[in-house]
């Protein structure tokens, strides 16, 4: 689906990786606890070079970023499916406002979309994701679920957190960043932060799901 580490052309657009790299570190600082692992890679000097692709023509504002090696070794994750974290807005010193969606490939982050000509315009301090969404790329949830499992889920709420080498998939929020998930065996755990814990609370995610529909 996407080209990572590919050799930049002469002929397309290098950009203020600096910059770049400030904001969309922002960005994924701004997100949940489970999304650290975004921070981290930048924080590691995941990346080399920001640029404009000429295949995309910045469609839709797209940029991408070619990386380190070392890094994306380290992080790559084919276990996790490509995904995009939209719904992410941010403004420039004018007051206004843009929508940002990041790209995570194989749990690395890859690129970024602002409808922005320069995003040295964009301020770091203005970052609200509260209502950020995830959009699988591809029929992940078509993969995970049942059409009657989907009728009881939101689709945005729907990512992938790898924790202690086992994918989690987060289903529902609960407070201060703890959540629902499930397994790949659609086993429903309470995850918590603090403390760290991971409980499992049912073995059927349809028989949980129906216990939390009928809870008034």
């Amino acid at each position: 689906m996407f080209f990572r580490n590919k050799k930049i052309r002469e002929t397309e657009k290098k950009i203020e990786k600096d910059i770049a790299c400030k904001i969309i570190s922002a960005v994924c600082e701004a997100l949940p606890d489970e999304f650290d692992y975004l921070s981290r890679q930048f924080n590691e000097g995941l990346i080399l070079v920001a640029y404009i692709p000429n295949a995309q023509k910045c469609k839709n504002g797209f940029r991408q970023f070619a990386q380190e090696i070392t890094v994306l070794n380290k992080y790559d994750n084919k276990k996790i499916k490509d995904f995009i974290i939209d719904n992410i807005f941010i403004s420039d010193f004018d007051d206004k406002k843009y929508k940002v969606s990041i790209i995570v490939a194989s749990g690395t982050f890859i690129g970024y979309s602002v409808e922005v000509d320069r995003i040295a315009v964009l301020d770091a301090t203005t970052i609200c994701a509260e209502s950020f969404k995830i959009k699988y790329i591809g029929n992940v949830l078509e993969e995970l679920f049942t059409v009657e499992e989907l009728e009881y889920l939101n689709s945005s709420d729907i990512y992938e957190v790898e924790l202690e080498n086992e994918i989690y998939y987060h289903l529902f929020d609960l407070e201060d960043g703890d959540f629902i998930g499930m397994d790949k065996r659609k086993r429903v755990f309470e995850i918590t932060h603090d403390p760290y814990e991971i409980v499992l609370i049912d073995n059927n995610l349809l028989s949980f799901l129906k216990k939390q529909s009928a809870i008034p």
